[in-house]
């Protein structure tokens, strides 16, 4: 009896760590350019917006005092909060990041030999790579891809 209440248990807690995402709007932007030499470069952005409950929620435990903010009474007894630190939540935002990007390379098949990353910016609200496809692009990239 007791292995399904502790069975119950980590069900539950895998559902409310699983949750935190749902709350989190995102924006996927996909820009594509093949240049004259016959280079393809693409710039894959994806902009995060917290719903008002999510924002709420994030406050919990919070007290401003004076324009300062203040840990919870938690925090200050050394106890951990249950949140997320910002190492852990950068690198779940990095893995949904290129989880993102790897689906729409797949889909329009852009980089069909993949590519290297000119540039790369990774924060909680705003993530994008600019990259640069390992092959030139053919005829027929020019003709179906310029422009995705």
């Amino acid at each position: 009896m007791q292995y399904v209440k502790i069975i119950t248990l980590i069900l539950l807690l895998i559902s409310c760590a699983s949750n935190q995402d749902k709350n989190i709007e995102r924006k996927a932007y996909f820009v594509t350019n093949i240049k004259d030499d016959g280079s393809k470069v693409f710039s894959y952005s994806l902009i995060s917006n917290m719903s008002n409950k999510e924002k709420g929620r994030r406050k919990e435990g919070e007290r401003r005092d004076n324009g300062k903010m203040r840990k919870s009474k938690g925090e200050r007894q050394g106890k951990s909060s249950g949140k997320l630190d910002n190492a852990n939540i950068i690198t779940r935002i990095e893995k949904t990041f290129y989880q993102g990007l790897n689906e729409k390379l797949n889909t329009t098949h852009f980089c069909r030999q993949g590519y290297f990353t000119i540039d790369k910016f990774i924060s909680r609200k705003k993530s994008q790579l600019k990259g640069e496809c390992n092959e030139s692009a053919t005829k027929l990239d020019r003709e179906k891809l310029q422009g995705l």
